[in-house]
């Protein structure tokens, strides 16, 4: 299982910045690479389903999002994904307080299937289409909550 931790300073309070992230009809306009939601049970919460696209490398795989968890507190706020597809993962993303903004951190377990074909593949392509994923998101995310 390969991993991938990324993290950025969004200038609004996590409140706002959560409240915009874990809107499943959004996720496609921050979400490198993302389209949809074709199908969508649910509003963000724990328990949510939502059937999306994601391309990677321009090859467009049909992708199943299950929120897992979903927690807004004062201390922070915490969403937990798992993608089911061509690539299983799951996705964390931690929201903490930071000055008069949050500190967005966001990692990500993933596996490629096909063996030691695909662990070959990751160390050649797909690590670093993720990881260059991860970090367009971030920056999509955070222009879109500062509105820059």
């Amino acid at each position: 299982m390969a991993h991938i931790k990324r993290e950025v300073f969004i200038q609004k309070p996590p409140e706002a910045v959560y409240a915009i992230a874990r809107d499943p009809n959004r996720w496609s306009t921050w979400f490198a690479n993302l389209s949809g939601p074709e199908r969508l049970e649910g509003d963000g919460s724990a328990g949510t389903v939502g059937h999306y696209t994601y391309k990677m490398a321009g090859v467009p795989m049909s992708v199943k999002v299950t929120v897992l968890e979903d927690v807004a507190s004062p201390a922070g706020c915490r969403w937990l994904g798992r993608v089911e597809g061509a690539v299983t993962a799951e996705q964390t993303f931690t929201y903490l307080p930071e000055n008069d903004g949050t500190r967005l951190v966001v990692e990500i377990d993933y596996t490629v299937p096909g063996g030691g074909l695909g662990k070959l593949a990751d160390k050649l392509v797909v690590e670093r289409f993720n990881e260059q994923s991860a970090d367009q998101t971030l920056r999509a995310l955070k222009q879109l909550c500062e509105g820059v």
